[in-house]
C-alpha cells in the first residue's frame, strides 16, 4: 500500500497521529488515491480528492470507505474548496507512466489543480 509510506512520513511531519486529521490530495484519481482510500477503510481521518471531473477515483472504494465505518472520503472538483480546513496537501503527478502522451492535455486540465501559495493559503492554516 502505497499510502502507508505517505502515512508515516505524514505522521512525523505533523507531529501526532494522522486520525481525525483531514488529507487532501489535489489531482487525478489515480493509484495513491485509491492507496489513501484504502487507508481510510481502516483508520479514522478525512480524505478529500480534489481533482477535475471525468478524473475522480475508483467509485467501490469510495463506497468501501463510506461502508467501513472509519475514515471518510469525498470528490470536490474545486481545489480551492477541497482544501480549505486541509491539515495535509497532498499531490503527484499529472502524468502517470503510460499517459506521456496525455502530458500536455492534462497540463491544461490539472493548472487549477497545482500546489502553490494560493492553494495553500486556502487551508487557512500556515505550514500545511
Amino acid at each position: 500500500m502505497i499510502a502507508w509510506a505517505a502515512m508515516l512520513t505524514v505522521e512525523e511531519a505533523l507531529g501526532s497521529p494522522i486520525e481525525g486529521k483531514k488529507v487532501v490530495y489535489v489531482g487525478d484519481g489515480n493509484n495513491i488515491v485509491n492507496s489513501w482510500l484504502e487507508l481510510a477503510c481502516i483508520l479514522k481521518f478525512d480524505f478529500c480528492c480534489a481533482c477535475p471531473k471525468g478524473y475522480e477515483p475508483d467509485a467501490g472504494l469510495m463506497e468501501a470507505v463510506a461502508k467501513s465505518g472509519m475514515g471518510t472520503a469525498e470528490i470536490v472538483n474545486d481545489p480551492i474548496a477541497a482544501v480549505a480546513g486541509a491539515d495535509v496537501v497532498y499531490a503527484d503527478v499529472w502524468a502517470s507512466m503510460g499517459q506521456k502522451e496525455e502530458a500536455l492535455a492534462r497540463e491544461k486540465i490539472f493548472a487549477p489543480y497545482q500546489v502553490n501559495e494560493k492553494l495553500m493559503a486556502a487551508t487557512g492554516k500556515d505550514g500545511t
